[in-house]
This record gives C-alpha cells, structure tokens and sequence, in this order.
C-alpha cells in the first residue's frame, strides 16, 4: 500500500470554477485579445482614414457599400473581443451543466512518485514527471498534466498542509513553479 502524503478532498463552489477556467486558459485569451483588439484598431483607423479622404472610390468592399461592410467588420471583431472576455463564464456554466447535481467535487491522493484524482470509484493517476505547469495562488494550487487543469484548494486539506505540499511539490516537478500569491 502506497503512503499518502497528502490528501485534499473539495467540494468546488461557483467561484473556484471561475477562477480555475481564468487561470486555465489565461495565455490564449490574452493572445486572442491582443491580436482581435489590435485588428480593430488597425481597421478602425483604416476606415477613419478613408472617411477623412472623403473619396467614393476607397472601400474595403468593392462589391458593397464600404460603410456597411466596415460596420459589419467591426461588430465583427468587438463581438470576437466579448466572446473572448466572456469564455471562463461559459466555461464555467458548462462544467456545471454536465455535473451530477450541479456540484463538482473531487479527492486528490499524493504519492511519493504519482498523484491520483477522482471521486467515487473513477480515479486517474498521474506521475509528477508530466506535470507541465505549477502555479502557487493565495487559495488555491493550479496544476496542469497532461493537458488537462487540477485545482487543488488550500483550505482543503486532511492529510498535510499547503505550505509542506508547494515544497513537496518544488521537489518532484521539472517545469518552474510560478508563485502568484501576492495578486500579480
């Protein structure tokens, strides 16, 4: 019988699943904000300028009126901007749509080599070599394997403490452990 070294069982409320889904995919919406927002302000000056020349002849839409094919552009893009901003919401409605109950729960089990996840019967284990990304939050731990997302919350512990755990963890991980607990 393998030795637990820690042991963490949560129940994930509303707000743990929003703050996981925002720190989850934090890189790509940030990229995908910055390149949609930048292509709006490069086509809003664009047509700014073409408006200040005020020649028929300029248009972005040969085929239609280059006013309303500029305003469908841009509500376009400020909609692309919304979808973006909003994704850790939906995801977020999503999860809970497809959980039992509405309630998301999960037990985690700290080897000495794997870690095991699940609730129930269903547990996936994991070794501390495929962990790609650590991130120390001031509630919460954020691991990524094997690209899926575990949120392990500090004040969820029964077997250990959070502050033994980020040591543990610092010890069996090789990617960097990204501390993020005074709010950057």
């Amino acid at each position: 019988m393998k030795k637990t070294e820690f042991k963490v069982h949560t129940i994930y409320a509303k707000d743990d699943l929003l703050k996981m889904e925002k720190v989850a995919y934090r890189k790509s919406r940030v990229i995908g904000l910055l390149i949609t927002e930048l292509v709006f302000l490069f086509y809003l000056g664009a047509v700014m300028w073409a408006v200040s020349l005020k020649d028929d002849r300029i248009s972005s839409f040969p085929l239609i009126s280059g006013g309303i094919g500029d305003v469908v552009v841009l509500v376009i893009l400020a909609a692309c901007m919304l979808a973006l901003y909003f994704m850790p919401y939906y995801q977020r409605h999503k999860i809970l749509k497809e959980t039992p109950g509405g309630v998301l729960k999960a037990n985690y089990y700290f080897y000495e080599k794997t870690f095991q996840y699940g609730w129930g019967d269903t547990f996936t284990s994991v070794g501390y070599v495929e962990i790609q990304e650590l991130v120390n939050l001031s509630d919460a731990f954020y691991i990524k394997a094997r690209d899926l997302s575990y949120w392990v919350k500090k004040s969820d512990f029964q077997v250990g403490n959070a502050d033994s755990f980020l040591e543990f963890m610092k010890a069996k991980v090789k990617c960097k452990v990204k501390d993020k607990t005074s709010g950057r």
